[in-house]
């Protein structure tokens, strides 16, 4: 599913390459020939899995809750456990040039920024919540994930219309001195993914990939926009010579210590092969709290743990997991998209229609948008909330953002 105009070819590359660091098995090219450069082709083609059904995530699923006790979230019409103010503000499309749904990257009282992607060009966008008015403040031929917070902007840039075997570099932006710096830079080859950024405390962390013939080396970096540093805060390895023997890294999530991270790995060991997401600690597991496949998204304040799929977002304590709680969908449509926006709050995309607050001490569910005909992505910085909401059809089309403050009483 994408956000946008599905005639915009880098949009649909962009979603797709976003889709495929999330779900991707393991790392692999599949049987068609590899697009290399000619320095590379000597090494080995890394072996692709075959995709895990959805029948076979949902027996999965229903299989590791057999044992623990469920509790379902409750919907509710009437929301009293939080204080909401909720702010709206209409795009104006002389000043705001956008060729699809654009979703908030970071907000803060006084701006929303976004990226809209163009025929000729990425452009990043700061919409004033003052004067409803955009500027650009950064263009390039190649912008795929952007996030910020406190004042930072980070973004990679690399051929957004290739999948995999590209360049790419990291870029920051103080939005106070208004300097781009470089952060970093690497390649995507063998059909590893590009980078994908999250937001950790003081920070922003991603994974890159090193190829070593058969051999396949994840590393999860961080960078430290206080102290201006990049550090590795874990590192793996996959050989893949005769049988599968090692670990992959398929997506990170920070927590709101630096030195701890959540990961979500393929582990292959003795023939077999297993899905986990861990804390780690300096390099290190300290604790596992999920084993299974078929994860979309997944967070965690160290009092709770989330993560989405298929059909439900499920959570429950770090300190108790053998009982959790499910917002059951009733479908196979997707939740995606976890933020704590309070110790016990929580935000959540259900499919790309509708956004919902839970608290997880009480088990209930409310709508903040009502259903819609497109939502997008919510992301919480600075202390604020925001989404966008695509109205209209066609010519008629409007985007109007929302930003909101939640405080749990």
């Amino acid at each position: 599913m994408q956000e946008g105009k599905i005639n915009k070819m880098k949009r649909l590359v962009y979603g797709f390459c976003y889709m495929i660091a999330i779900l991707i098995l393991c790392v692999g090219c599949n049987d068609k020939e590899d697009t290399l450069p000619s320095s590379q082709k000597q090494d080995t083609e890394i072996k692709a899995d075959k995709p895990t059904s959805i029948d076979t995530l949902v027996k999965e699923e229903m299989s590791s809750t057999q044992k623990d006790t469920i509790k379902s979230v409750t919907r509710v019409k009437d929301w009293n456990l939080n204080e909401i103010s909720n702010t709206s503000f209409k795009l104006n499309n002389t000043s705001c040039k956008m060729d699809s749904l654009v979703a908030p990257a970071y907000a803060d009282a006084n701006k929303i920024i976004f990226l809209s992607y163009g025929e000729n060009n990425d452009v990043i966008y700061e919409f004033s919540t003052l004067t409803n008015q955009c500027k650009e403040i950064y263009k390039s031929k190649g912008i795929g994930n952007l996030v910020g917070n406190e004042g930072f902007l980070f973004w990679t840039e690399y051929d957004t219309k290739q999948l995999s075997n590209v360049e790419w570099s990291i870029k920051g932006l103080d939005l106070l001195e208004n300097k781009v710096t470089n952060i970093a830079t690497g390649g995507s080859y063998k059909d590893t993914p590009t980078p994908t950024m999250k937001l950790g405390y003081q920070s922003i962390n991603w994974i890159e990939y090193e190829i070593q013939g058969e051999k396949v080396i994840s590393k999860v970096k961080n960078y430290n926009y206080k102290k201006r540093e990049v550090t590795t805060l874990s590192e793996a390895l996959l050989n893949e010579s005769e049988e599968r023997k090692g670990e992959y890294y398929i997506l990170q999530e920070g927590i709101n210590t630096e030195e701890q991270i959540l990961l979500y790995k393929s582990v292959f060991k003795n023939g077999n092969k297993e899905f986990t997401i861990d804390i780690q600690k300096n390099g290190e597991p300290i604790q596992n709290l999920l084993t299974q496949n078929g994860v979309l998204d997944f967070i965690s304040n160290n009092k709770y743990f989330v993560y989405t799929g298929e059909g439900h977002l499920t959570y429950k304590e770090i300190l108790n997991p053998a009982s959790k709680s499910v917002f059951e969908t009733g479908n196979k449509l997707t939740t995606d998209t976890p933020i704590f926006v309070g110790k016990h709050s929580l935000v959540f995309r259900y499919a790309m229609n509708e956004l919902y607050l839970i608290n997880m001490k009480e088990n209930k569910s409310y709508s903040l948008t009502g259903y819609t005909s497109l939502v997008s992505k919510p992301v919480y910085t600075n202390g604020f909330l925001a989404y966008g909401i695509k109205t209209g059809e066609q010519e008629k089309e409007e985007i109007t953002f929302y930003l909101l403050k939640i405080d749990e009483k």
